[in-house]
């Protein structure tokens, strides 16, 4: 489960992220569940927040999934 958002959190082209969006903040998701429950966790969040874009900054999966992500709006 390294990769456990890859789905979500594919490559992203930074410069265009930087250049078009701005950042308005970090979310993040820990508990026992599954990749999936996670990914949709974050995705919730940034929804409700208002996001276009998400980065996933980290994710680890020992005993219990936590993962955290920069989220952006369009300029």
């Amino acid at each position: 489960y390294e990769n456990w958002l890859q789905g979500y959190a594919q490559k992203t082209d930074f410069d265009k992220v930087a250049s078009e969006y701005t950042k308005i903040g970090t979310i993040s998701t820990t508990g026992e569940m599954s990749p999936l429950d996670a990914r949709e966790d974050l995705i919730k969040k940034a929804d409700e927040k208002g996001a276009d874009v998400v980065v996933l900054t980290s994710g680890q999966t020992e005993n219990k999934i936590h993962g955290t992500a920069d989220i952006y709006k369009k300029k």
